[in-house]
């Protein structure tokens, strides 16, 4: 065989691993979010998950430390959505974008916002959410820090709600209310 041929091989082995791993890390992952919608975060044991995601505990162990690991990848992933949404526009100059795209960009990750709301872990996304938005900052001023808690729990709590109660109204609909909050 060519030393080409041969390197091709290797990659083609080497890209079905990697796809191998992401499969077996994403079946873990909804078999703990499978799990969480039935029971609490902290009745869940290691061993339903690996039978839930019909994976062995080499694999899991292999890709995660422990069932933390595995939540600390959603409360990652949910924090990152609503960051990265409330950075796609700028407040100040499109305040109803903001909140609109915002509200929009969750929709995908409700099931996993509510599950991981009502587990008690909201803090966790707060606090992830209020270390980014700090982050942002080359100086930090006393009135800056508390001006982005108050902006960071009142998105959070927002979210909260609206996930709460099941998406109710339209992204839209939130995003006008958002606004009219402010008054403006």
């Amino acid at each position: 065989m060519s030393e080409k041929g041969s390197s091709r091989k290797t990659e083609a082995l080497r890209l079905s691993n990697e796809e191998l791993k992401r499969l077996t890390r994403e079946s873990i992952q909804d078999a703990l979010i499978i799990l969480m919608g039935k029971k609490e975060y902290s009745e869940i044991s290691v061993t339903e998950i690996v039978q839930k995601a019909g994976v062995s505990r080499t694999a899991y162990y292999r890709n995660y430390s422990s069932k933390d690991d595995v939540l600390e990848h959603f409360l990652n992933e949910a924090i990152s959505v609503i960051y990265d949404a409330m950075k796609e526009f700028n407040y100040d100059t499109d305040e109803y974008g903001f909140w609109l795209t915002m509200f929009k960009n969750i929709l995908p990750y409700a099931d996993t916002l509510r599950l991981l709301f009502r587990g008690g872990f909201g803090e966790k996304i707060e606090n992830g959410m209020l270390t980014l938005m700090l982050a942002e900052y080359d100086e930090l001023t006393e009135k800056d820090k508390y001006v982005e808690c108050f902006w960071c729990g009142a998105v959070c709590s927002v979210i909260r709600q609206w996930v709460a109660d099941d998406m109710l109204l339209p992204p839209e609909s939130m995003a006008e209310i958002c606004c009219k909050i402010e008054g403006k």
